[in-house]
């Protein structure tokens, strides 16, 4: 996992909101004041808190600018074992064997088409909510240490990102279910990081929340999950440029075939989830219920050029990994059912994932796998302190000026170009290009 992007530590990595927004803050203002300070629309304690104290340590002298992207890297590649530690170390019938378990951590760590989640701390979110979802599928810890670990990431995971308060009524489905104090354990501490979330820092954000059409919904599950899955990222590309060029042309059943395909493969597995009673109902339906209300409403940026960034998978890639990961492992706990003609397939389909996921291993797009000299664009700060640093992807700039620049609390809906990109008028506006020319 470390090594899928080598680039990443010969040339030092920030990825794009981690320098351009978190750590530019921090740096511009003060860490103390960054540590709570919500931005898209919700509180990312992960993001905050490291950048909070990396700046810090920058400033105290215990590490150089120069160093500071390995930091994040490495503990981005820290959140990113947390669900095979969860995977190796929990219990479930699905789990009994050894080579089950190895299985289930090559699905994790050779997802196809989500470079984006890896090697930041921005998307610690991703890992944590990917986490969350596993353990739902898993049995309740007994020990103290399984649960210290799980409770730990309940509580954390909510307060890094929404994606993880997604799960919180298929927890509470479960603890009803199986009237296990456990489970009901479980709803509470994932209730409590959902509520200081929603309570104390969720505030609408204009880069999302605009409801994507459901043809075009059904259309970009097909090719960003069953696609991407089962033919890998390349031919994902290409199937969602064929369904772009025929929306362009004003060809009408396209999206519809691509959307009726989606709602039969997911009807299949949920169906197919439903026939025994283990780890597959709650890896299917969180999978589902994640991928529906993130690319239908919370994708930051779908809003600007929808079809666009519905059907192609390396936009905003993030959003892929935890269906993709989480259905994958359903597709596991399908091959170790007693049923013969059912578990065939399902093991067909497991490897067909890894040995597509293992050819597209280092194919990754370029502005997440190379990008700029981290070393040589602080060579350029320290000669003059008011160059903006080029951050990856696509050669975004912080600002390490040192000037508090008052960010508005109100903006037009397609942000201000004007704004420094730490202030979220200044990010939104990125989404919408052509209305930042205009402006």
């Amino acid at each position: 996992m470390a090594l899928r992007l080598p680039g990443t530590w010969e040339y030092g990595r920030f990825l794009d909101e981690e320098v351009t927004v978190f750590f530019a803050y921090a740096w511009n203002f003060d860490p103390s004041s960054a540590l709570f300070r919500p931005f898209a629309g919700y509180w990312n304690l992960a993001a905050n808190g490291i950048t909070a104290v990396l700046v810090s340590a920058v400033k105290a002298g215990l590490i150089s600018l120069e160093n500071a992207p390995y930091v994040t890297m490495l503990l981005g590649l820290a959140s990113q074992l947390l669900p095979i530690a969860l995977l190796l170390t929990g219990e479930a019938n699905w789990l009994r064997k050894r080579s089950v378990r190895f299985v289930a951590c090559l699905l994790v760590a050779l997802a196809p088409g989500v470079d984006e989640v890896y090697l930041n701390v921005v998307h610690i979110q991703f890992h944590l909510a990917l986490c969350v979802g596993i353990i739902l599928a898993l049995d309740a810890p007994t020990s103290r240490a399984g649960k210290l670990l799980s409770g730990t990431i309940l509580l954390t995971a909510p307060l890094c990102g929404p994606g993880a308060i997604l799960f919180l009524p298929l927890f509470g489905l479960r603890a009803l279910l199986e009237r296990d104090r456990a489970r009901f354990v479980q709803v509470g501490i994932l209730a409590a990081g959902t509520a200081i979330q929603l309570l104390i820092f969720y505030t609408p954000s204009a880069a999302r929340g605009v409801p994507m059409a459901p043809v075009l919904l059904g259309a970009a599950l097909f090719v960003r999950i069953v696609v991407l899955a089962v033919l890998g990222p390349l031919m994902a590309v290409v199937v969602g440029n064929l369904g772009q060029q025929a929306e362009m042309a004003g060809n009408p059943w396209i999206l519809p075939l691509f959307a009726g395909a989606a709602v039969a493969a997911f009807a299949a597995l949920a169906w197919w989830s439903l026939k025994r009673r283990d780890g597959a109902v709650w890896l299917v339906g969180s999978a589902l219920l994640v991928a529906i209300i993130s690319f239908g409403l919370g994708a930051a940026g779908q809003s600007s050029l929808p079809h666009r960034f519905a059907l192609t998978p390396y936009n905003g890639p993030r959003y892929n990994y935890i269906p993709l990961v989480l259905l994958a492992l359903a597709m596991l706990v399908f091959s170790t059912r007693p049923d013969g003609r059912g578990r065939k397939i399902a093991r067909g389909l497991v490897i067909v994932y890894l040995v597509m996921a293992g050819l597209s291993f280092r194919i990754a797009l370029p502005e997440y796998a190379n990008g700029v000299s981290w070393r040589g664009e602080v060579a350029a700060w320290r000669a003059d302190p008011d160059y903006k640093l080029r951050a990856w992807p696509r050669q975004v700039t912080a600002d390490l000026s040192g000037r508090r620049y008052p960010c508005p609390g109100r903006f037009p809906a397609h942000g201000n170009p004007a704004d420094p990109r730490y202030c979220e008028s200044g990010w939104v506006s990125a989404f919408y290009p052509n209305e930042a020319r205009q402006r």
